[in-house]
C-alpha cells in the first residue's frame, strides 16, 4: 500500500471512529431519555420530550444560520484572494508551490462551519423563550416607568434581549475574523489612522460596519425595558434621569452611522465613517456609564413600583412576623413544645440506631411540632444509601468493607432502612422505627445513584423504573450511566 493510500485510510478510519463515539452517545441519551420519558405518568413524558425536541429544532435552526452567515462571510474572503504561495524545501533547494484554489476554497467552509458552531453554543436553551414571545401572556398590570404590560417582560423582552446579543456576536466576530483575514492578505492597510482598503474588501466590511450599527440601535431600543426588568442592576435616580430619557439620542447617532457606513462601503470616505463611529461609541459610553454614575442615587418607590411589582411576583402581601413564633399562644406554650435538640445533633444519634444499614447515612431530619402540650417534639430522621460508610471510633472494632457495585445498585445498598422517629424526652431521645407504609426507601437527597431490581420486588417500580430490556437500551443506559454492567 502506498503511502498517500495509507494515510488516506488512517484518516477515513479515524472519521469513522469519531463519528461512532458522537453519533452513537447523542443516540444513547436520546434513547435513555426516552426510556426515562416513558416511565412517567400521564403527560408528564409527552410534554418533556415536546420541549426536547423544540429545544433540538431551535438549536438547528441557529445552527444552519450561524455556519450559513460564516461560511457566506468567509467565502466572500475567499473571492478576494488571488493565489497562496508556501514554501517547500526538497533537499538543499528552497520551492514556493502555490496553494491549490479547491484547498483554500475547502478550508474558507470548514473554518466558517467551525466559526458556526462556536457561535450557536447554547442556544438550545432559548426554546423557553422564544416559547414565551410567540403567545405572550397579559397580567393587566402596567409598569410605572415606561407603562407597559408585565408580561411584556415575562414574555417579550427576554427573547428579544437573547437573540439581540446573538446578532451582536455575530457581527462583532464577523468583523474581527474579517478584517484579520483582509489584513493578512494585503486589502486592508492602515496609513495614519486612515484605513486604505481595495473596494471590494471596503464593500464587505462597509456593509458588516452597518450591519452592528442596526444591532446597536435594536440594543438601544430595548435598553428601556432591561433597565426597569432590572437586567443592569437596581433601578436608580441615574437610569430614570439619563439612561431611559436619552435613548433617542443613542438611535439617532445609530442611523447616522448605518448611513456613513453604507456611503463608506460605496465611496472611500474614511473620515466620515470615523467621526460617525467614534461619536456612537462616546454617546454610548457617557450615557450607558459615566452620565448614570454622576447622576446616581436611591430611586423613591413611588417612582419605580418596585413594592408593588415584588408583592406581585411573589403573589401575596407583605407578611411581618412578630413577636410570638407562629401558632403558639403564649410564652409558656412556646417553651413547653420547642425543640430542645437541632437537626444535627438529632442525625448524629439517629445514625448510631442499631436500626439501618452499617453504611447508610442521614439524607435529613424534620421537625413535627406537637400540637398539645403533652406531646414531646418528634424528629423523623430518613436515610439515604449513598455509599460512604459513616465515621466509627476504634472502640467500636473495624469499620465494615466498602460496597462494591452489587451491594450499592442491588437489593441490599438501595434500601438502607426505614426511617427513625426520635422523641425528645427528659433524658434525652427514644429512638424508634418510624410508622411508614414502605419498609425500604430507594431514593433521598443524597442518593446519587441508581437501583437495579427485579419485577417482583416491588409492583411500584414496574410503573416508575425503566426496563433492561433489548441489548440496544441496556447499552444506551450503561453509556449514559456510565456503568458497564447494566449492559450484562
Amino acid at each position: 500500500m502506498k503511502p498517500a493510500n495509507r494515510r488516506n485510510t488512517l484518516l477515513l478510519a479515524l472519521a469513522v471512529l469519531v463519528a461512532v463515539l458522537v453519533g452513537g452517545r447523542g443516540a444513547a441519551i436520546e434513547t435513555a431519555e426516552r426510556a426515562w420519558a416513558a416511565s412517567i405518568d400521564g403527560a408528564g413524558g409527552d410534554v418533556y420530550l415536546g420541549a426536547r425536541d423544540l429545544a433540538r429544532l431551535l438549536h438547528g435552526v441557529v445552527l444552519a444560520l450561524a455556519i450559513g452567515w460564516g461560511v457566506g462571510n468567509l467565502y466572500y474572503v475567499y473571492r478576494a484572494i488571488g493565489s497562496v504561495q508556501l514554501p517547500r524545501r526538497l533537499g538543499d533547494l528552497e520551492i514556493v508551490e502555490a496553494v491549490p484554489q479547491r484547498t483554500l476554497l475547502a478550508a474558507a467552509i470548514a473554518t466558517g462551519v467551525l466559526y458556526g458552531v462556536l457561535l450557536s453554543v447554547g442556544s438550545g436553551d432559548w426554546w423557553l423563550q422564544m416559547l414565551l414571545a410567540s403567545k405572550p401572556p397579559h397580567f393587566g398590570f402596567v409598569d410605572p416607568v415606561l407603562h407597559r404590560d408585565i408580561g411584556y417582560y415575562v414574555g417579550e423582552l427576554p427573547w428579544a434581549v437573547t437573540s439581540q446579543r446573538f446578532a451582536l456576536r455575530g457581527a462583532v466576530t464577523a468583523i474581527l475574523v474579517v478584517g484579520l483575514l483582509y489584513v493578512g492578505i494585503g486589502s486592508l492597510r492602515f496609513a495614519a489612522w486612515r484605513p486604505t482598503t481595495s473596494p471590494h474588501a471596503r464593500g464587505h466590511l462597509g456593509l458588516l460596519l452597518a450591519l452592528l450599527a442596526v444591532v446597536l440601535a435594536r440594543g438601544a431600543a430595548l435598553d428601556p425595558g432591561e433597565v426597569v426588568a432590572g437586567l443592569h442592576g437596581s433601578l436608580d435616580r441615574g437610569a430614570l434621569v439619563v439612561r431611559i430619557p436619552a435613548v433617542p439620542i443613542v438611535e439617532g447617532l445609530a442611523f447616522v452611522t448605518i448611513v456613513s457606513s453604507l456611503l463608506w462601503a460605496l465611496r472611500d470616505r474614511p473620515r466620515l465613517l470615523g467621526a460617525t463611529w467614534g461619536a456612537l461609541l462616546l454617546a454610548a459610553l457617557a450615557v450607558y456609564f459615566v452620565l448614570p454614575s454622576v447622576a446616581r442615587g436611591s430611586a423613591s418607590p413611588a417612582d419605580t413600583g418596585g413594592d408593588q411589582l415584588e408583592r406581585m411576583a411573589f403573589g401575596a402581601e407583605w407578611l411581618e412576623s412578630r413577636g410570638l413564633p407562629h401558632g403558639f399562644p403564649s410564652f409558656a406554650t412556646a417553651v413547653a413544645r420547642m425543640p430542645v435538640w437541632d437537626a444535627d445533633r438529632a442525625s448524629a444519634l439517629a445514625r448510631r440506631a442499631p436500626l439501618w444499614s452499617p453504611h447508610a447515612r442521614v439524607a435529613g431530619a424534620a421537625l413535627a411540632l406537637p400540637r398539645s402540650d403533652d406531646v414531646p417534639p418528634r424528629w423523623l430522621v430518613a436515610p439515604t444509601p449513598d455509599g460512604e460508610p459513616p465515621a466509627r471510633d476504634s472502640a467500636d472494632g473495624p469499620p465494615p468493607p466498602a460496597p462494591d457495585w452489587s451491594d450499592l445498585h442491588r437489593g441490599a445498598r438501595a434500601h438502607a432502612g426505614r426511617a427513625i422517629a426520635a422523641t425528645e424526652l427528659d433524658s434525652g431521645l427514644a429512638v424508634a422505627p418510624a410508622a411508614t407504609r414502605d419498609s425500604a426507601f430507594w431514593f433521598g437527597p443524597g442518593f446519587r445513584e441508581f437501583a437495579v431490581a427485579a419485577p417482583d420486588t416491588w409492583p411500584e417500580t414496574r410503573a416508575s423504573g425503566i426496563l433492561l430490556e433489548g441489548w440496544w437500551r441496556r447499552t444506551a443506559l450503561a453509556w449514559v450511566l456510565q456503568s458497564p454492567e447494566l449492559a450484562r
